[in-house]
């Protein structure tokens, strides 16, 4: 059993550092307390090869793993922003996408003589519908107090 558990705890911890990936410090941390945990259960006195690897893997790896998954984490999140494009002098060029692409992309954006019926992009705003206008228009005077309700008519009388 502790032979499982300290393989299960070795792979997960490299598979986390080489990949990266935050979301696998969470189960290196259970695995390392579990490992741990059944290190200082068979320990027979204080300070035994078992005890000492309890210890190691609970104070140590416990904290390596969480630690780094918090690094990794951070790291993840800061990255998302700027890591999308590379901004050059002659135009904005996207990761994976040669310069030629690029340069196109750019003339289709710049290009003037097209008009909106055969813009096929989605990179314009839409127009909202008149539904859409006409109940926007409606909240906007609700909440300015400018709207007010219709006295009853009809057969509800």
């Amino acid at each position: 059993m502790i032979v499982i558990l300290g393989a299960i705890a070795v792979t997960l911890t490299l598979v986390m550092f080489r990949s990266k990936e935050p979301m696998l410090g969470f189960a290196c941390v259970i695995f390392w307390s579990l490992f741990g945990a059944q290190c200082i259960n068979l320990a027979v006195y204080d300070w035994d090869i078992y005890f000492t690897t309890g210890f190691g893997a609970l104070l140590g790896m416990n904290i390596l793993c969480g630690m780094g998954a918090f690094q990794f984490f951070k790291g993840s999140r800061k990255g998302r922003e700027d890591s999308d494009f590379i901004d050059k002098d002659d135009g904005t060029q996207y990761l994976g996408e040669s310069k030629s692409e690029a340069r196109r992309a750019e003339n289709l954006d710049n290009d003037d003589s097209m008009s909106e019926s055969n813009d096929d992009s989605m990179d314009r705003p839409s127009q909202p519908s008149a539904r859409t206008k006409e109940l926007r228009e409606r909240a906007r005077k609700r909440k300015t107090g400018l709207f007010r309700k219709k006295p009853r008519w009809g057969e509800f009388k």
